[in-house]
Formats: structure tokens, sequence, C-alpha cells
């Protein structure tokens, strides 16, 4: 189930976007929750936990894409959407690092064309995998681990919430379960979860969190071109 939630103004907006949220995702046997917003609200009641969250970006008393920022300071691990008929704004609401914008005017074909962008991540936000640790199991969610890395015989997964879990196992063997899911060894001893990548330059990848982690030359023509399909795979 995803939870995503919409803050709009127009109460009349609200209900055909809610009516057709819903078509379309039956349509794609995409199970999702959608809670509606009226603006002015204040952030701590948009920030409850949901997994996408939909912004008008020109509010009565507000500015979306403030509200979307503020957010984004808070969550890296959450999708936003910007709802608009106003593509003057495209530029300036990168810097809430969305992850698509919908034209009001399109509205339709946009959020089809979204939702199917989105399906495999939609699946993926709520994936749970079992790895060894020695000789016990641990339960890790796909999207929980921004990145992972190995020291000696250990293994740390960096997860988004800043939390660190240790495992002892080996780089090759988790790489290989994890390859599946959108994870790339980019050196010797780091892993990671594309979901999470921001930038792509020179021989480094940038991530979501502002970390920086090398491409070492072993890995680097194979995960040149994973990385550069992933960044060009997306909406703008």
């Amino acid at each position: 189930m995803v939870n995503a939630v919409i803050v709009e103004n127009d109460a009349l907006f609200i209900k055909y976007f809610n009516s057709l949220v819903k078509q379309i995702a039956k349509e794609m046997n995409i199970e999702i929750h959608l809670d509606c917003l009226i603006a002015p609200v204040n952030l701590e009641k948009v920030t409850k936990d949901y997994d996408l969250y939909f912004f008008d970006i020109e509010l009565d008393g507000a500015s979306g894409i403030n509200m979307a920022c503020a957010l984004r300071e808070k969550y890296i691990d959450k999708d936003i959407i910007f709802v608009s008929n106003h593509e003057k704004y495209l530029r300036g609401c990168m810097k809430a690092k969305p992850s698509a914008f919908i034209r009001k005017l399109y509205l339709e074909d946009d959020l089809r064309e979204t939702f199917e962008t989105m399906e495999r991540l939609f699946a993926v936000k709520r994936t749970e995998i079992i790895l060894k640790n020695n000789l016990s199991d641990y339960i890790v969610q796909i999207s929980e681990v921004m990145y992972i890395n190995s020291r000696e015989h250990y293994l740390f997964f960096n997860k988004t919430d800043g939390t660190v879990d240790i495992i002892r196992n080996k780089m090759k063997i988790v790489a290989s379960q994890l390859q599946k899911y959108d994870f790339l060894r980019v050196n010797h001893s780091v892993l990671i979860n594309l979901m999470y990548l921001e930038d792509f330059c020179g021989k480094s990848v940038v991530m979501k969190d502002g970390g920086r982690i090398n491409v070492t030359d072993t890995y680097y023509r194979e995960a040149a071109e994973v990385l550069h399909n992933w960044l060009m795979r997306g909406f703008w």
C-alpha cells in the first residue's frame, strides 16, 4: 500500500484529483490510499508518515515549494510531486528534489505517465528481504537502506533515518542478492541504493543526503552506464 497526500487549495480539484488517482491506480494494480488536505495547512499536519506527497505550488497564504523544501530537509526517502497550472515554476521547484511535475492542463496524461514511471518504485518501497547475519537471519526493508559499506568481515547498512545496522556477511554475496533491487556496487567496499542517487560526476556519486562516494576504476565502466541510464530515466 502506497500512502499519499495532496495539499491543494481548490476543493473541487481535490475531488477530481482523488477520483483520478484511484482510477489510474486501480488500472495499474497499485494499492494507494490518498488523503486530501485543503490549504492552508501547517507542515506538522502534512508530515504524517506518507510515502508520496502531491503539492500545488500556489497555496492560500503559503508556497507549495517552500513547504516541500521543508519536508525534504526532514526526509530524504519521500517522493514529492508538484501539481500546478504554472510551468514557470518548474525550475524553482527543483530545489525540493521532486520526482515529477504534473501539469493540471494535462492532468490525466501526466499522472498516468508518472505512475507508469514510478510503478516499480511503488513495488520496491515496501519490499523486505532476508539476508544472513552470520548464522541468523537479518530482515531488511529495501527502501530504508541508502548504501552499504564493508569493513573486514562486517557490513554496515546505512539507513535513511541515520541509523546503521551491522551484520556479518560478505559484500559479494549481499551485492548479488540486492542487484535486482537496483543496488549498484561502485567500489570494493560500497554498494549504493540507486533510489537515493542524486548525481554522478567525475568518478564519484552524490547521494540524496549529500554524501559523496568514490567510483573506482575497477567498477567504473559498468557503473557509469548504469548510473547515466538511471539519471536519464527521470522526469526532467
